[in-house]
């Protein structure tokens, strides 16, 4: 009884993880579902941008597509790149000059606006040479252009964009780097505040959810974590089938228990009737010899 009754709370206690589990897929799949029809129509990216990205004319030339859709940032990193990008996350990235210039005769046709075009033949960029020297200063956590992943094949892009962007830790670090290399470069904190080169600065409050990279980054978080529930939901449904499985068993062999049950009872029965009946003849016995004892006297 024991038994079956702990076997019985810790079916409860699983079917509520369980419960809870589903919940929490479903909620998170319901956020993954909308981040990506928000990333699959390009929201939040300006009218030309999507003209150019979704023209079936367009099909036809090398178009990779933004800046934004083609890197992948840690979690800890994404204000601090995002901020560096800044209007270059809707940089369209193509193959050639002609590639450009057709996306460009294709916006001047449909008065849809003008966008800025970044071909993989034409740009390349370089990282900062004195590095070694810059990364022993307090707070350094990297270059920009390494603190994030991409095709090689955008090399010259990325460092173009990032290669001169230093990411520290904090402002007061970020203001004491930029003062001792005389503000030769832009330097970035994780929060989002730069110091551009020439010693202007820049910073406030971000919203942290609302940038291009911190959607994609989202979206990977979410994905990550629903092929984790998806996994944990599958050993406790399994589990849980398990245990019924087990009870199921225990409860056939129960019932198969009962006609043997019954008989032993019906036996335990015939033999206390017959110790009563024993009994009875035992009690008449000392009676009887009692009787004739009386009689002899």
């Amino acid at each position: 009884r024991d038994f079956c009754l702990s076997r019985g709370l810790g079916d409860v206690y699983k079917r509520q993880s369980l419960n809870n589990m589903n919940v929490e897929y479903n909620s998170k799949s319901s956020k993954k579902k909308i981040l990506e029809g928000m990333e699959n129509d390009y929201a939040g990216y300006s009218k030309s941008v999507k003209a150019v990205l979704k023209a079936e004319e367009l099909k036809k030339i090398r178009i990779y597509g933004t800046v934004s859709g083609l890197v992948d940032v840690k979690k800890e990193y994404v204000t601090a790149i995002e901020i560096a990008l800044g209007g270059a996350l809707q940089n369209i990235i193509v193959e050639s000059e002609e590639d450009a210039k057709t996306a460009i005769n294709y916006l001047r046709r449909n008065n849809a606006g003008r966008a800025t075009f970044l071909p993989v033949s034409a740009v390349k960029g370089r990282e900062l040479d004195n590095v070694g020297e810059i990364s022993k200063q307090k707070g350094f956590i990297g270059l920009g252009s390494k603190l994030i992943k991409y095709n090689s094949k955008y090399d010259g892009i990325i460092k173009s964009l990032l290669g001169r962007v230093v990411v520290v830790d904090n402002v007061d670090n970020a203001i004491a780097m930029s003062r001792y290399f005389g503000y030769k470069f832009r330097v970035v904190t994780l929060e989002g505040e730069i110091l551009n080169a020439g010693g202007s600065m820049s910073g406030g409050s971000v919203n942290k959810q609302s940038g291009f990279l911190s959607r994609a980054t989202e979206i990977k978080t979410l994905t990550s974590e629903l092929n984790d529930l998806s996994v944990k939901i599958k050993e406790v449904g399994d589990k849980k089938q398990q245990i019924e499985n087990d009870m199921r068993t225990i409860n056939n062999q129960l019932s198969s228990y009962v006609p043997l049950v019954r008989e032993y009872e019906d036996e335990i029965l015939r033999l206390e009737n017959t110790q009563k009946h024993l009994e009875e003849k035992i009690c008449l016995l000392y009676t009887s010899d009692a009787a004739d004892d009386l009689i002899g006297v």
